[in-house]
C-alpha cells in the first residue's frame, strides 16, 4: 500500500526522524498510531464513566430523589440561619441526591484546609445554578451522554443538568478533568449581577 503525504506532513515526519528517536518512518508511524489508539481508548473509557455518573443523576430524577437547590447550598453558606419563607429566591432549581453528594464532597475537600475558599467556591457554584435556572439554554447540549443533558463549566468542575416541567434539575457536578480534556482547564464563571 502506498500512502501519499502532504508536504507539511512529510516535513513533520522528516523532522521527527531527524531527532534520531525513530529508526524509520515505519517505526514513527507505528508509535504515533499506538499513542492514538491509547488516547482513543482513554477517551472512550472516560466517556463511559461520565455517562454512568450522569445516568445516576437521571435515575435519581426519575425516582424523585431531589431537593431544592438553594435550600441545599444554604446549609453550607449560612449554617444555623433559618431561611425566611418570604425570601425572594428567584427562579428555582433542584439538585439530585448524587449532585448534592458531589457538592458536599467539593465542600469537604476545600473546607478542611480553607473554610473561606470553600464558601467562595460554593457561592460561585450556587450563583451559576441560579443563572442556569434563569437561562436553561446556557449550557452546551451533551448528546454523547444524553440528548436531554446540558453542561456548563465552572472553575474546575462541570455541572451537568437537564430540565423538566418544573425547571432545571442539576444531575451531577463532576471534576472537569473527568468530564473531558477540553474542559479540564480552569474556567471562571462570572454570574451577571442584576
Amino acid at each position: 500500500m502506498e500512502i501519499k503525504l502532504s508536504p507539511e506532513v512529510a516535513k513533520l515526519v522528516q523532522d521527527h526522524l531527524g531527532t534520531g528517536r525513530y529508526p524509520s518512518a515505519d517505526a514513527l508511524i507505528l508509535h504515533a498510531l499506538s499513542v492514538l489508539d491509547r488516547a482513543e481508548a482513554t477517551s472512550e473509557e472516560r466517556l463511559a464513566v461520565l455517562q454512568a455518573e450522569v445516568r445516576a443523576g437521571l435515575e435519581a430524577l426519575q425516582q424523585k430523589a431531589l431537593r431544592d437547590g438553594d435550600d441545599f447550598f444554604h446549609q453550607f453558606l449560612s449554617p444555623g440561619e433559618t431561611r425566611s419563607p418570604f425570601e425572594d429566591r428567584g427562579r428555582r432549581y433542584r439538585i439530585t441526591d448524587p449532585a448534592a453528594s458531589d457538592a458536599a464532597q467539593i465542600w469537604e475537600s476545600l473546607a478542611t484546609p480553607r473554610q473561606n475558599a470553600a464558601v467562595r467556591y460554593l457561592s460561585t457554584l450556587r450563583d451559576l445554578l441560579r443563572r442556569i435556572a434563569s437561562l436553561p439554554e446556557l449550557g452546551s447540549v451533551r448528546d454523547e451522554i444524553d440528548p436531554t443533558v446540558r453542561a456548563v463549566a465552572v472553575r474546575t468542575h462541570v455541572v451537568f443538568y437537564t430540565t423538566d416541567l418544573k425547571g432545571v434539575v442539576v444531575l451531577r457536578i463532576v471534576e472537569a478533568r473527568k468530564a473531558s480534556p477540553e474542559e479540564s482547564r480552569e474556567v471562571d464563571f462570572l454570574p451577571e449581577t442584576e
